[in-house]
């Protein structure tokens, strides 16, 4: 059965997906500072912790896209890594009164993806659909993501200027060449992980309005 379309559910601890630290990162921290309940949180943060755990890849930092029964399952997609990534950096940007160990659990979870990120950018600046095969094409969305983080992250202080800046200014120039009115050219198709590259590797690319573009070359640009 594939298991993408099962009816597994975070609440069963079945299957994870980073998407699902991209909304719980955002969400989860600010309903904690609203309702005094720090039970929100502590969900964010076990989430978070169990990527960090069983998704990540020891060898290289980068984080594969599920996890069925504690167990690491799908290729390191390009924007699946991202979705964890925004998960971690809404948790910095959306709750300032983010209690310091876990504003640094988060830094720290962000900065150990990046230096992954940086050994797989592509020769023209961006990064491929499935981050770790060279013969899958560039992909947009993750590109974009990738740069409005850390060039945003560098500004603010989280990450370092001199590890990050020449990777987010590569990637700003090669993500001005792919867009036209608001549209970026190779934004990959799909959300569910799949149970073998071929699945990776079979999604189709389109044509895809991708507002954060806006802030990811402004970051860059002030940067610069």
């Amino acid at each position: 059965i594939f298991f993408g379309s099962t009816r597994a559910t975070n609440c069963w601890r079945n299957l994870h997906l980073n998407e699902q630290l991209h909304y719980f990162g955002a969400a989860f921290p600010l309903l904690s500072m609203v309702t005094g309940d720090m039970r929100f949180l502590d969900e964010a943060v076990k989430l978070l912790d169990h990527i960090n755990l069983v998704h990540r890849d020891p060898a290289d930092g980068l984080l594969r896209h599920a996890s069925r029964q504690g167990r690491a399952v799908g290729e390191k997609w390009g924007r699946g890594v991202t979705h964890a990534l925004l998960g971690a950096f809404y948790m910095l940007e959306f709750a300032p009164d983010l209690p310091e160990n876990i504003r640094q659990k988060a830094i720290n979870f962000i900065d150990r993806t990046g230096e992954g990120l940086l050994k797989v950018q592509s020769v023209n600046g961006l990064w491929r659909n499935v981050l770790d095969q060279e013969k899958t094409a560039e992909e947009i969305s993750c590109s974009v993501l990738i740069t409005w983080i850390f060039a945003h992250g560098i500004r603010k202080g989280y990450f370092s200027k001199d590890k990050y800046l020449d990777m987010v200014l590569r990637s700003g120039s090669a993500l001005k060449s792919r867009f036209w009115r608001g549209l970026g050219s190779g934004n990959c198709r799909a959300t569910y992980p799949g149970p073998d590259i071929q699945f990776y590797m079979r999604r189709p690319l389109h044509m895809h309005f991708l507002p954060l573009i806006i802030p990811a070359l402004v970051e860059t640009d002030n940067l610069r």
